[in-house]
């Protein structure tokens, strides 16, 4: 009995089991095939969004028959980097854009393990064009008359739909201005159907600064010599960059001084320094060298007397027709000493009757004598003096009591002339003077002008001005009668 029940639940279980077997398998329905369809019924084959943001596309997929079950659906794009594909816990499928696409980006939907598939094509885009704007960086730009304008230094940014900008592509913009440019030039900008303009800042393309490319073929000069251009190749260098023989340059065209070492060459106003080895005609190592070299000199010759210090030595006599610049050596910046036993260490002889050309520069000394330093020597003259340019420059004046460091009075032996119209220019000199002592003295004296810069002890109580008329005296700068 108990195994007839025993058979009889058997055979109840697997009838069940069956039964429950034949109902699934009974009600799964295989998918035909899968499609991308709008709302309205028409295939979606292509679709545009915009960078940055996404889209849902499940629900515009659609699976015949509609009431197909177990499948699998596998979803992938062709570029995650430019279309990626992820899915909300809805099983909502979404499409994020997340770089431009030249090419379109395929999304494909297919049943897994299966042949069927659907795909669409998605392109990212910042939407129509807006606006164009040129990057303010060029109305910060300087640029030169001249200079060709350089249509890839340009930054143009677009504007689009989506509220996005990116850079434009030089190649595709069209670009009208001036070139080369001029001062005034504006830039007009064409890219699609839109256009800007933009006002250039151009300026003068001026020389900033000056170069010797190749030095003059003569280096070496006698003081009174003038400079010789010949073989100066001068090239500039613009604030643009570029650079140019510059051929009109200038320079001081004036006769070389005893302390002239370069010709400065300027251009605008900007200047370049030539070292030069400038000379005196004569240089002499003695006291006595140097009047023979004054008595033997041509007119605008320069002596130059080295060494340190010549004592007990008499007068140097100096006919100012010559036009003579005397100076020392100056070494290691101390001037040669002369201490002259006479009663002056330099007496002017006016040699000429002539009033023009006459001229002497005396500089680099250190004077002492026993009377006044620089005098107008009457027994050896032909007159007073009449016209006479005199430049002293660095020049020490030891001067005693009771007399001058420069002295200049008529003499009665010419009772029918006066001692007129000098000019003595007086620079960078020291006066040391006892009690008593004077830096210039001015005796009946016509029509003449002292000038006197940078010298230490020199003023007014201490030049002394005795019957004299129109004798005009400016010390730095400052006038008085």
């Amino acid at each position: 009995m108990k195994k007839k029940f025993f058979i009889l639940t058997a055979m109840i279980t697997f009838c069940f089991l069956c039964s429950i077997c034949f109902f699934a398998c009974g009600n799964t329905i295989a998918a035909e095939s899968i499609s991308f369809i709008y709302n309205d019924g028409s295939p979606l084959t292509e679709i545009t969004i915009f960078r940055g943001n996404y889209s849902y596309v499940h629900q515009y997929l659609s699976i015949t028959p509609e009431n197909a079950t177990g499948y699998t659906l596998q979803w992938s794009s062709s570029s995650y980097d430019k279309v990626s594909i992820s899915f909300t816990k809805l099983y909502e499928v979404r499409i994020d854009a997340l770089e431009y696409t030249e090419e379109p980006v395929t999304i494909t939907c297919q049943i897994k393990d299966t042949d069927i598939r659907a795909s669409f094509l998605v392109n990212v885009t910042d939407g129509e064009l807006q606006n164009i704007i040129v990057d303010s960086s060029i109305a910060n730009t300087t640029f030169y008359e001249g200079q060709t304008f350089d249509k890839n230094s340009l930054i143009v940014w677009g504007y689009f739909q989506n509220g996005q900008q990116h850079l434009l592509n030089n190649d595709e913009l069209d670009v009208e201005v001036d070139n080369p440019l001029k001062i005034g030039s504006v830039l007009k900008i064409k890219y699609e159907n839109f256009e800007i303009t933009q006002q250039l800042n151009v300026v003068e393309d001026s020389v900033v600064s000056l170069n010797i490319e190749n030095y003059p073929n003569r280096l070496n000069y006698t003081i009174g010599e003038h400079f010789d251009p010949e073989g100066l190749v001068v090239r500039g260098t613009f604030a643009s960059g570029k650079t140019e023989i510059i051929n009109d340059y200038t320079f001081e065209n004036k006769p070389f001084a005893y302390d002239d070492n370069s010709i400065v060459i300027s251009y605008n106003d900007y200047n370049i320094s030539i070292p030069l080895n400038i000379s005196a005609t004569t240089t002499v190592s003695s006291f006595n060298q140097l009047q023979e070299a004054v008595n033997n000199a041509n007119v605008g010759d320069s002596i130059c007397i080295s060494g340190k210090e010549y004592s007990n030595v008499s007068t140097l006599f100096i006919p100012i027709s010559k036009n003579l610049t005397i100076f020392g050596s100056n070494e290691n910046g101390q001037h040669t000493k002369i201490k002259s036993s006479s009663s002056s260490a330099i007496k002017l002889i006016n040699d000429s009757l002539d009033s023009l050309n006459k001229g002497l520069t005396i500089a680099n000394l250190d004077l002492y004598s026993s009377g006044d330093v620089i005098s107008f020597d009457d027994e050896n003259s032909l007159s007073n003096i009449n016209g006479l340019n005199l430049v002293i420059e660095n020049i020490i004046f030891n001067v005693y009591e009771g007399f001058s460091a420069i002295n200049f009075s008529t003499s009665d032996k010419f009772s029918s002339s006066q001692i007129s119209s000098l000019s003595i220019t007086i620079e960078n000199c020291e006066f040391a003077m006892e009690n008593n002592a004077l830096a210039i003295t001015f005796s009946n004296v016509l029509n003449s002008k002292i000038y006197i810069t940078n010298s230490s002890s020199v003023n007014r109580e201490n030049i002394s001005i005795i019957d004299c008329q129109g004798v005009v005296i400016e010390i730095d700068g400052n006038l008085s009668a």
